[in-house]
């Protein structure tokens, strides 16, 4: 015990020597009343998840929002509208999703950060969302914004039903192939060894096979590749899960793990309120995502902060952003929904909460690369290709079709749409 003593006192005082060495947090004021102006979705969001808790701080600050939800409404494409608002307005800060920054990005509208921001506000970024915001830099280390929040999916387990099975409970090491083998030791008892909310087995299908680092796109976006050996392997464990029903999915308004009847689940961090809120009377831990590198994590960005290159206002905007990621105003711990994008949230400080290993993973860049891919296609594309994708799927998961002519069919199909979307680009 007093070896221990020892060590904690040592450790103590190694994160105080490294805190001190550490760079040293900017000093944020400003010289005068400013007005920023700032693209958000509206108004009143703005001042809801950010304005108010700024002006705490800075009451001299005053800010005009430009609404962006607008041009959801507009037959044009975001692709088109987006970059002339921006143009137009010249937004000093913009709250923006991925694929909102992705254009203004390709749009050459935004300021680059690295410099600007200083190191130690890098330093407040978690490791995977800094590695996400660098994949527009190409390997330069550049960033053309900050992640306020950011999701993941996660496996939770039902701890009781496990050790009422004598089933060895889920460790942080699985991959996919570990994770279906340990639901198809369920398939003859009453607890689904897997429940999922979406019934689509295509979406279960494509998101183990991204996972594991398997495409289906190519780099030019202009052939789609599914019948391949590691496709095949992937829809050939799906289909077993189904066969043997060790998978359930939803069929009404009643949540099987929730109820306490799924041994395993698949959700996002907000899943966490629901198990919370709904005082479940069983036991349950919650693991990273299945996958071959445990090292890593899907990390999907959610509110990006970027500033304009032409902003007038940009030395002012950066140092809002740095005290949006500064620990001690706590703005990001108040935003809903998602994970506080900042190592000094309360979330990354305290190693008890569930979803705490997610501040010490990689990326699954990869995944981020597969959307900025899909998300460049049109709605047309979406619509017709994912629904075939889906109907295909399911077929094959019913015994309608053979696995591989399904694949087939799918790869042919996909091409063909892919033809289609680079005439109507023409």
């Amino acid at each position: 015990m007093r070896t221990l003593f020892h060590k904690m006192i040592l450790a103590v005082a190694l994160l105080i020597l490294f805190t001190g060495c550490a760079a040293k947090e900017p000093d944020i004021s400003f010289d005068s009343s400013i007005e920023l102006k700032v693209l958000y979705s509206d108004k009143r969001s703005f001042y809801k998840d950010y304005g108010n808790y700024i002006n705490m701080e800075f009451p001299n600050i005053a800010f005009k929002v430009i609404s962006i939800a607008p041009l959801y409404t507009s037959d044009r494409p975001l692709v088109e509208t987006l970059p002339e608002l921006v143009a137009k307005e010249t937004p000093d800060l913009l709250f923006l999703n991925a694929y909102q920054q992705q254009i203004l990005y390709e749009d050459e509208a935004l300021l680059p950060l690295q410099q600007e921001l200083g190191q130690a506000s890098l330093d407040q970024m978690p490791l995977g969302v800094k590695e996400v915001l660098e994949l527009q830099g190409n390997g330069t280390g550049e960033i053309y914004g900050i992640a306020a929040s950011f999701s993941t999916e996660a496996l939770y387990y039902n701890k009781n039903e496990f050790e009422r099975l004598g089933i060895s409970l889920p460790e942080e090491t699985m991959n996919w192939e570990d994770t279906i083998r340990l639901a198809r030791r369920f398939a003859n008892s009453e607890t689904a060894g897997l429940y999922l909310v979406n019934p689509d087995p295509a979406l279960l299908f494509t998101k183990i096979g991204l996972s594991e680092g398997l495409t289906y796109l190519n780099k030019d976006n202009t052939e789609i590749k599914f019948h391949t050996e590691g496709w095949e392997q992937v829809l050939l464990s799906v289909k077993s899960l189904y066969d043997e029903k060790a998978i359930h999915t939803a069929a009404s308004n009643s949540d099987r793990f929730i109820s306490g009847s799924a041994a395993m689940t698949i959700g996002r961090e907000s899943y966490l309120e629901q198990l919370v809120s709904a005082d479940v009377s069983f036991q349950w831990g919650v693991l990273p995502f299945p996958s071959s590198d445990p090292a890593a994590a899907p990390i999907d960005l959610m509110h990006v902060i970027a500033v304009h290159k032409d902003s007038i206002q940009a030395k002012d905007a950066v140092k809002v952003i740095q005290h949006i990621l500064n620990g001690t105003s706590k703005i990001l711990d108040r935003q809903a929904g998602a994970l506080p994008a900042s190592m000094s949230s309360a979330i990354a400080s305290d190693a008890s909460h569930p979803f705490h290993f997610m501040y010490t993973k990689h990326a699954k860049t990869h995944l981020n690369r597969s959307d900025e891919q899909t998300m460049s296609f049109s709605e047309h594309f979406h619509q017709q290709f994912f629904t075939y994708l889906s109907d295909t799927i399911r077929k094959v998961i019913n015994g309608d079709i053979e696995l591989e002519a399904g694949l087939q069919q799918i790869e042919q199909f996909g091409n063909q749409q892919l033809q289609l979307e680079t005439a109507r680009r023409a």
